[in-house]
């Protein structure tokens, strides 16, 4: 399947190699005192400081490694043996442990702007002129800006224990990216392909959040058929068995993750854990208020990030008739309809927001009571949600007038904002 696909203007406002060094700056000059934390008494403790297993690298942390399940109650060897290499150089100095956080999060900032800036490539816009398609190369560098040095992002990366969230976040948007990559191949390429399994079963390794990559290899792989394919090329039948083979080794390793998170559940953890609820002790309307709220909670952080926390501790009762809960519900609706709107009017775009939906699903907290939303559930859902918004301004003239037209207080005001935010 050949596409069409437009080509920037070669004198760009930003080029990438500038980009990429400006990204890395931002976050070092960000998250540079986290260089001087130790480790938090909340989980580094029982991860790390107190696990007599954890150190250095040697052949019976090997093996250890290949079949610790117990102490965060997941099978994350990739994570582990990340951590123990770090070890290895450094013992439990936590110094070492937030720089391979830090650059971490630099590096994925700078695959997710090429990310970014593949699917940009993909949209256009053809009808522009070549002064609006300077300025809409801007774009990229300013989401993934936005992305990597939004308040939200500091737990991530001060804490030592979610460093396997940054690992497998930039081992699936290096997925993502090689991805993008053979879908753009006539036909398609098969080492870019395999190695982008590769790599996000890797990233489901390192931490099971990484399935929320899946949803936007889905909607990136459908963008690209609706896009840039050959319309003389069978349709119907034909495009979506076509799309489901195409997805098949990611399904596979995604199930086969799930089945593993779920049976180390099972197993137990050395740390006491609370009892999932049935459905008697916390019902449906219970569950589905509570999600729709933390839901409502995790937009609005991402679009005013004050008063942030470590723990919400505002689900400890949920009571479905209450103000807070009754409008959550009622604004998650509007949310989900107006996504399957979008779908049928602008597929583009509405495939994007759904998929970001999808990559929020497991972080919500269905299943758990109490549950304390937390900023590192936005890590990598979050990702979608930026995806959906340069489609938006590439896809819909009224929102690429607006944010063209905006463009300069974003970049002079609202990223100045995030770095003071994120800094205190």
């Amino acid at each position: 399947m050949e596409g069409n696909i437009p080509e920037f203007p070669a004198n760009q406002l930003l080029r990438p190699w500038l980009a990429a060094m400006l990204l890395i700056v931002g976050c070092l000059f960000i998250y540079h005192e986290s260089l001087a934390s130790g480790f938090v008494m909340f989980d580094d403790d029982i991860n790390f400081v107190y696990n007599q297993d954890f150190g250095p690298l040697n052949g019976i942390r090997l093996r250890w490694i290949a079949t610790e399940h117990s102490v965060m109650m997941r099978y994350v060897p990739v994570g582990w043996f990340v951590c123990c290499a770090i070890a290895s150089i450094g013992g439990l100095d936590p110094f070492w442990f937030h720089l391979a956080s830090l650059v971490l999060h630099a590096c994925a900032c700078v695959v997710f702007y090429f990310v970014l800036a593949r699917v940009a490539h993909w949209f256009g816009p053809r009808e522009s002129t070549q002064a609006t398609a300077r300025r809409l190369s801007l774009l990229p560098f300013v989401c993934a800006a936005v992305w990597g040095w939004h308040p939200l992002r500091v737990e991530t990366v001060a804490w030592v224990t979610t460093l396997i969230y940054l690992l497998a976040t930039l081992l699936g948007l290096m997925a993502l990216g090689l991805f993008l990559r053979s879908l753009e191949k006539p036909p398609p390429c098969r080492g870019a392909r395999s190695m982008s399994v590769i790599l996000f079963a890797a990233a489901l390794l390192s931490h099971p959040a990484a399935m929320a990559f899946f949803p936007l290899l889905a909607a990136c792989a459908v963008v690209w058929q609706l896009q840039n394919g050959d319309r003389s090329s069978p349709g119907g039948f034909a495009r979506v068995r076509g799309l489901g083979k195409t997805l098949l080794p990611f399904a596979i390793a995604g199930v086969l993750d799930l089945a593993v998170t779920l049976a180390v559940r099972q197993l137990g953890s050395v740390v006491p854990q609370a009892a999932t609820p049935s459905l008697d002790e916390f019902g449906i309307a219970q569950r589905l208020a509570q999600t729709s709220a933390v839901l409502v909670h995790f937009i609005g952080k991402t679009l005013w990030p004050s008063s942030l926390s470590p723990a919400y501790p505002l689900l400890e009762t949920v009571t479905p008739t209450s103000p807070l809960f009754f409008l959550s519900v009622v604004a998650c609706a509007v949310l989900l309809v107006a996504s399957v709107l979008l779908l049928r009017r602008q597929a583009k775009i509405g495939l994007f927001a759904v998929a970001t939906l999808a990559a929020a699903a497991p972080f919500l907290g269905w299943q758990e009571h109490p549950f304390y939303p937390s900023d590192r559930y936005t890590h990598i859902p979050s990702l979608g949600l930026v995806l959906c918004l340069l489609a938006a301004v590439y896809v819909s003239r009224g929102a690429r007038r607006i944010v063209l037209g905006v463009l300069p207080a974003i970049i002079g005001g609202l990223l100045p904002l995030f770095v003071v935010l994120s800094l205190r």
